[in-house]
C-alpha cells in the first residue's frame, strides 16, 4: 500500500536519428548547413499498479525534425561553430498489458496512445588545432527541457482500466 509501489521499475527509450544534410562553403571562413532529421523512438515502460499488478507498455514512433549549422574559421588553427536542432513531436501507438489484474492472475490487454515533444537544442563549439595530430575542442549544449513536462498515455480498449495515465517529469 506504499505510495512508491506504483513506481516504474523499467523505462527504456531507444532512439535513432538519420539526418541527410546539405552543406555549403561560402569562402575560406564561412560555411553553413541545413538538414532534415528522421527520428525513430522505441519506448518500453514497466510499472506496478495497485495490488502488485505489473504493467507493460511498448510502442514505437517515427517523426521529422530539422537542423541548421554555421561555422566560422578565424584562421587555419581556430574555428567556431553553432548548431540548432528543432523540436520533434512524436505520436505513438503502443500495446498495453496489465498482469495479475486486481490480484486475479488474469492479464488485461489494450491499446495505449501518447504524444511527447522532444526538446530543441543549441550546440556551440570551438576548436584549436595545435598541429596535424593534435586538436582541442570545447563544446557546450543547451537543451530546452522545459518543453517536456510529462508523458501522458491514454489507455483504451481494455474494458477494465481505460483512461489517462500521466507520468510527470519531476
Amino acid at each position: 500500500d506504499s505510495a512508491v509501489s506504483t513506481n516504474a521499475f523499467l523505462s527504456r527509450l531507444n532512439g535513432v536519428s538519420v539526418t541527410p544534410t546539405f552543406a555549403h562553403k561560402f569562402d575560406d571562413k564561412w560555411s553553413a548547413a541545413v538538414g532534415a532529421e528522421i527520428n525513430y523512438v522505441g519506448l518500453t515502460m514497466e510499472k506496478n499498479l495497485i495490488l502488485d499488478a505489473p504493467t507493460h507498455t511498448k510502442g514505437e514512433s517515427y517523426a521529422l525534425g530539422w537542423n541548421a549549422a554555421a561555422n566560422y574559421a578565424f584562421d587555419e588553427k581556430n574555428e567556431i561553430g553553432v548548431v540548432y536542432r528543432s523540436r520533434i513531436k512524436h505520436s505513438m501507438e503502443a500495446d498495453f498489458n496489465a498482469y495479475n489484474f486486481m490480484g486475479t492472475g488474469k492479464t488485461v490487454s489494450g491499446d495505449a496512445y501518447g504524444e511527447v515533444t522532444l526538446p530543441e537544442s543549441w550546440h556551440i563549439g570551438y576548436s584549436h588545432k595545435f598541429n596535424d595530430r593534435t586538436r582541442v575542442e570545447l563544446n557546450a549544449v543547451r537543451t530546452g527541457w522545459d518543453t517536456y513536462k510529462n508523458l501522458d498515455i491514454m489507455i483504451s480498449d481494455t474494458g477494465k482500466i481505460d483512461g489517462l495515465v500521466s507520468n510527470p517529469k519531476n
